[in-house]
């Protein structure tokens, strides 16, 4: 089942990105607000060149999913307007050559969906250290609110679709685990 392959391939890949040090500050007691800028100038970086590469992609109402609904990056910005981030400096992460096809594109697509879940502890993590709110920058880490495990059941559902009838499991955990390494990489830059 590609969803258990997805979850135990990727694994080291994930593990390596939760333990990376600006992951484990951002989880830190002692955040900053600079700090949580820091990283969603990262993320921004990252999500502004994946969600276009995604987003061209023809197979999502085939698939059951409106994309236009799962942009992030609009999260972002309105966090970082509201913390008066640096968004006249942001800074794009490169682009991959690796996301190439359809299946490519859901490898992606798992990683980005997945880390709504992840998200959730960290915005609880920080509204309860920053005291934000999903309206008051914590727009991106709460990503779906109280939707987030509808959304992940309809990605889960997606992926099941595509991998019967596409069975190009191998591409899309190859790209999952690529959007991992090049996230943790743009981390370092």
């Amino acid at each position: 089942m590609i969803l258990n392959r997805l979850r135990l391939e990727t694994s080291p890949h994930h593990e390596r990105l939760d333990h990376h040090p600006l992951m484990v500050q951002l989880m830190s007691p002692q955040v900053s607000r600079q700090h949580y800028q820091h990283i969603l100038c990262k993320f921004f970086g990252f999500y502004q060149v994946l969600e276009p590469l995604l987003a061209r992609r023809t197979m999502w109402p085939d698939l059951g999913i409106d994309f236009s609904e799962r942009l992030k990056t609009p999260w972002i910005l309105q966090d970082l307007t509201y913390l008066n981030g640096p968004i006249a400096r942001l800074v794009h992460a490169p682009t991959p050559d690796w996301l190439q096809d359809d299946a490519s594109a859901l490898g992606a697509f798992y990683v980005l969906e997945g880390s709504t879940l992840g998200g959730q502890v960290i915005a609880r993590h920080l509204s309860d250290t920053l005291h934000l709110n999903p309206d008051q920058g914590l727009a991106f880490f709460s990503s779906y609110g109280a939707h987030v495990g509808q959304r992940w059941k309809e990605t889960r559902k997606a992926l099941m679709q595509f991998s019967e009838n596409s069975g190009a499991d191998d591409v899309m955990i190859q790209a999952a685990k690529n959007s991992f390494l090049d996230l943790t990489t743009w981390l370092d830059t």
